[in-house]
């Protein structure tokens, strides 16, 4: 009882740090927007959906960024600001609209980033690499250890 008690509050820590990054990885590139409404309303958005749903995101991020993305970001390869646009075949994978716009959120951020300067990728791609480290290690997906 007490180790699966231990894993839950494990989870809890890893589940709130991923939340906290994501949140500050778009107020740190949100000077980059062309449209800081468009940021602020992403920020918004998303807090607000994370007080619904704490752990939307974390699966969001499993379900498509990992499994398209995890090489990119395990490696740091700038490679991973190369837009994807996804096709209604992809689109129709995601069980809530808000995955969708999450992932669509997603992909603005990297065609925002791929425009800018090195140390502005290298930055992103920290954050980026946090993430999916986080996410890995709340689901205990170590085959994505590379």
């Amino acid at each position: 009882m007490s180790h699966n008690k231990n894993e839950k509050n494990k989870k809890k820590i890893i589940l709130k740090a991923f939340n906290t990054q994501l949140i500050e990885l778009i107020e740190d590139v949100k000077i980059l927007f062309p449209s800081k409404t468009k940021a602020n309303a992403l920020i918004l958005g998303f807090k607000g959906f994370m007080k619904i749903s704490k752990e939307h995101f974390i699966e969001s991020w499993r379900d498509w960024i990992i499994c398209q993305f995890n090489k990119e970001i395990m490696n740091k390869d700038p490679a991973f600001f190369e837009p994807h646009v996804l096709t209604e075949e992809e689109k129709k994978q995601f069980r809530f609209e808000m995955s969708l716009k999450f992932v669509e959120a997603i992909e603005l951020l990297k065609s925002t980033i791929k425009n800018s300067n090195d140390k502005n990728k290298e930055k992103t791609l920290d954050y980026v690499y946090n993430l999916n480290m986080l996410c890995i290690h709340y689901y205990d997906l170590n085959q994505y250890l590379v």
